[in-house]
């Protein structure tokens, strides 16, 4: 956590004076009800502190709850049964001075003892959440040694209880046992606890906690001998116990809440780590404060109970006084000497580490990573869940998503759907185990742009070498990723362009001999009509086959555009003689004949190709139909076909080179159209169904 090195110390010291007079008020007011006589003290004194302090208690734990999102010491569901726990004590405080002050009955049991109970109940189950919430490592030796004390209070307890209530119906019984029963479960935990924190030398807010519910327990259990002694009586040093224990409580919560401004530097500087000693130094003193501060609440009580209030004639009082207060002195000597032993510890460690580091140079160093990280990549952090819980600044402008609709959400937000799911098992598998995963991952922005990422997931361990969150460095690949594939693409374009044109250049001469020997043939054997149409067989698949040559020469041979002003009527028919349309599809050609600025020859390969298609894509009967629109901005040419169309998933691809659906062709054509079309300035669009191509073209005279 990182501490102002101004106002820390000033608050510090303003809390800690705070508390150890309003405790020595409280205490000293009761003292001299006990020693020289307040008049109305129960009016005056007592039902306005229980009142008092048990508010400013619930009224704190609200607000903390409130900030809960913003608190790192304690996490949300163990501050919310602390909180239940002091207001279910507020309701049973509030109770009972009802009864007692304002009704003047006492009766037994009330809803009182029921608020009372469930206090109990819920403070057992904060302290269980927090240890769990620590993942501690609890042994049997510390489990054994942290029962011990409770069943050394407990035993006793229950007999003189039960021997006490025997004449008392089952359910008087039953309630009046809950109360050390319950006191004993409580403080199994809160051992525990402190055994680990005082090892630890952290968490002052939980060491306080801790405090306050030993001298609450304290309290209970004093409470419990003096009602079967029959010796309670209003203003009793015992209710010292329980009222510091509210206000240590109180003071904790503060504490805590203060704290939330500290920790919204915590991400911002990274010198939280090298002020551990300053933290150490201050639980320390803190430690022995709040032992002190035990000791005297209890130790002062039970003295004053057994001298004063006691003829001396009670021998088992006396007893269980000096057994009390000698288990508490030493169970508190054996904590402040571990303590002062673990803190010189640290103190010479902090101090090794210091002398061998340049902490300075160091925090540049780090400062300067990270503002690299942040300029050159995109960054998450996610739970071992994989929720996110920050990213930068670069991840938010590239996904176009804000933080706050990431945090707490999955990357599922910018999958694809390109990788499988098998390819996101083997992922989680890698970073789970341990290890660093490294690849190239296709996302998804949140207006559907899509970009890829060199990614890299390295996974953070926690002190038991189990994954606890990753961090998810993404760098955008998207141009570099478009350039390889344009490159690789155009290596092949070149290797496929070298063989096709010596391929088709080595076809022609075979099929000019073919054709000719072909009309040689006709001339032969023309009258035999099963002959003719055996020769027409083989004329229309020399036709394909020189259609598919002459694709691949236009697509790689680099000719040289000449331009002249060309009817529509004129491209057409160059285009239909080397075409024949079959019988079975009506051709409807442009009624207007509108001038085109344009290279005759190759525009006839444009339509000769568009056309093909379009017979091609005719299984029955249909039609074709060319129309050509002139206005301002250029001239509109459309060929439609009423074909079975094109699939929604084709029509992006279908002008790539190479690109084809049939079973015969180079999949060249529609790329030749494109490169010609663009050569001319214009562009070529398709849409289906039906299919139509659509060809803009500039309005450019020869002048």
């Amino acid at each position: 956590m990182h501490l102002d090195p101004e106002k820390r110390p000033k608050f510090q010291s303003i809390w800690a004076y705070s508390l150890i007079i309003v405790l020595s008020v409280v205490a000293s007011l009761y003292l001299i009800n006990i020693f020289s006589g307040i008049e109305n003290f129960s009016t005056l004194i007592s039902l306005p502190a229980y009142t008092i302090i048990t508010s400013i208690l619930v009224i704190v734990s609200l607000y903390a709850i409130i900030q809960s999102n913003k608190i790192k010491t304690i996490s949300k569901k163990p501050l919310f049964f602390l909180t239940c726990s002091f207001v279910l004590w507020f309701a049973a405080e509030l109770t009972w001075n009802i009864y007692l002050h304002i009704l003047d009955i006492d009766p037994y049991p009330s809803p009182a003892d029921f608020f009372y109970i469930s206090a109990l109940v819920s403070m057992f189950i904060a302290l269980t959440l927090f240890l769990k919430s620590q993942n501690y490592k609890i042994s049997r030796n510390k489990l054994i040694f942290s029962m011990i004390i409770p069943l050394v209070i407990l035993i006793p307890s229950l007999i003189i209880t039960y021997q006490v209530s025997m004449n008392d119906n089952q359910f008087e019984i039953f309630v009046a046992l809950i109360y050390p029963i319950g006191d004993s479960i409580l403080l199994v935990p809160t051992i525990l606890i402190i055994s680990f924190l005082a090892k630890q030398q952290k968490n002052f807010f939980w060491m306080m906690l801790l405090a306050g519910i030993i001298g609450f327990v304290a309290a209970d259990t004093i409470f419990l001998f003096l009602i079967i002694d029959d010796s309670y009586v209003d203003g009793h040093p015992v209710d010292v116990l329980w009222l510091s224990s509210y206000l240590i409580w109180t003071f904790a919560i503060v504490y805590l809440i203060y704290n939330i401004r500290q920790q919204k530097n915590y991400t911002s500087d990274l010198s939280h780590v090298f002020n551990y000693y300053d933290i150490g130094k201050s639980n320390h003193i803190g430690i022995i404060v709040i032992l002190t501060i035990v000791n005297i609440s209890i130790i002062i009580p039970m003295v004053s109970i057994t001298f004063y209030f006691s003829d001396g004639s009670d021998l088992f009082l006396q007893t269980f006084s000096f057994l009390l207060i000698s288990a508490i002195i030493i169970f508190s000597s054996i904590i402040a000497f571990l303590n002062f032993k673990l803190n010189s510890k640290l103190r010479n460690d902090t101090e090794n580490l210091i002398d061998s580091t340049d902490i300075e140079s160091q925090m540049i160093i780090q400062k300067n990573l990270r503002r690299a990280l942040d300029e050159s990549s995109m960054v998450a952090i996610t739970d071992k869940n994989g929720l996110i819980k920050y990213v930068n600044k670069q991840f938010c402008e590239t996904t176009e998503y804000s933080s706050d609709e990431l945090i707490g959400k999955n990357h599922d937000l910018i999958r694809s759907g390109y990788h499988s799911i098998e390819f996101y098992d083997n992922l989680w598998n890698i970073i789970n185990s341990g290890k660093v995963w490294h690849g190239e991952v296709k996302n998804i922005s949140k207006t559907g742009k899509i970009f890829w990422c060199d990614l890299i997931i390295v996974p953070f361990l926690d002190k038991y070498g189990d994954v606890h969150e990753h961090i998810a460095i993404r760098r955008n690949i998207t141009k570099q990723k478009k350039f390889y594939e344009d490159n690789l693409k155009n290596e092949k374009m070149i290797t496929v362009g070298r063989f096709s044109a010596r391929l088709a250049h080595d076809l022609r001469n075979p099929l000019s001999i073919i054709q000719v020997s072909l009309e040689n043939l006709r001339l032969l054997y023309g009258t035999n009509e099963s002959q003719q149409k055996s020769m027409d067989k083989v004329e229309r698949s020399i036709d394909r086959i020189t259609h598919q040559v002459d694709d691949v020469l236009d697509f790689v041979r680099e000719r040289p555009i000449t331009l002249n002003n060309h009817t529509m009527s004129e491209i057409i028919s160059e285009s239909l003689d080397s075409l024949p349309i079959p019988d079975n599809i009506k051709l409807i050609l442009p009624k207007n004949n509108v001038e085109v600025y344009c290279d005759e020859k190759q525009f006839a390969i444009v339509f000769n190709n568009l056309i093909l298609n379009g017979v091609q894509a005719i299984v029955h009967t249909g039609t074709i139909e060319i129309t050509v629109e002139e206005n301002n901005d250029g001239i509109i040419i459309q060929i439609i076909d009423s074909g079975e169309g094109i699939p929604k998933e084709n029509i992006d691809s279908l002008f790539e080179p190479l690109f084809t659906t049939k079973q015969q062709g180079t999949g060249l054509g529609l790329a030749s159209v494109k490169s010609i079309v663009e050569a001319h300035g214009g562009i070529i669009s398709v849409s289906s169904p039906p299919t139509v191509f659509t060809i803009t073209l500039p309005k450019i005279s020869d002048n």
